[in-house]
């Protein structure tokens, strides 16, 4: 369900999607949940709720963007929450939570900051106690400020460094610690 209203230069959105996936396909459902408006070539999100079975994604302060895709708004917040046992495409477990902060990059472009972190979480076979990342992304750089995986076993590995997603680039990269047997599940 969508309106649209267009007036005078301005428009008003409230976008309510439910989408299923096709029969035979891995993708999951999903529901988004959009209210904004613009003005003078800004456009503000004012609410935007995502949803897919197991996870869930909330901004909790408005975002406005101008025509450039500059941001204009001051820095806003999203919360975001994974229940990994739930996601149709990947064999996994665990809950991840996390909060971001959208700001402007130095050329006005939006940067997100985030933070995650999970108890009990498992992808394929690799198994964690505890997991922690803290980054940013600012394109093209995905940057992970702080990477923290503890194993069922106690031992710990932490990784930091940014990958130019333009070029394909990893910089100041950093891994270290000692994995056990206990983290690779088989």
């Amino acid at each position: 369900d969508a309106r649209l209203d267009w007036r005078e230069g301005n428009l008003t959105a409230d976008v309510d999607i439910q989408g299923e996936p096709l029969a035979g396909s891995r993708a999951p459902p999903i529901a988004v949940k959009l209210h904004g408006r613009s003005r003078d070539g800004v456009f503000v999100a004012e609410a935007l709720d995502v949803k897919i079975p197991g996870m869930s994604a909330l901004l909790s302060d408005p975002v406005e963007i101008d025509r450039h895709g500059k941001l204009k708004s001051q820095p806003s917040r999203f919360t975001f929450e994974a229940n990994l046992s739930e996601q149709p495409w990947l064999q996994a477990r665990g809950t991840l939570r996390g909060d971001g902060r959208i700001e402007a990059a130095e050329d006005g472009i939006a940067a997100l900051d985030f933070s995650l972190a999970g108890d009990d979480v498992a992808v394929d076979q690799i198994a964690a106690r505890r997991l922690e990342v803290a980054g940013r992304f600012a394109w093209p750089t995905l940057a992970i400020r702080r990477g923290k995986l503890t194993e069922p076993d106690g031992n710990e590995v932490t990784a930091s460094g940014a990958w130019d997603l333009r070029t394909h680039e990893l910089r100041d990269g950093r891994l270290s610690g000692a994995i056990g047997r206990a983290a690779v599940a088989r």
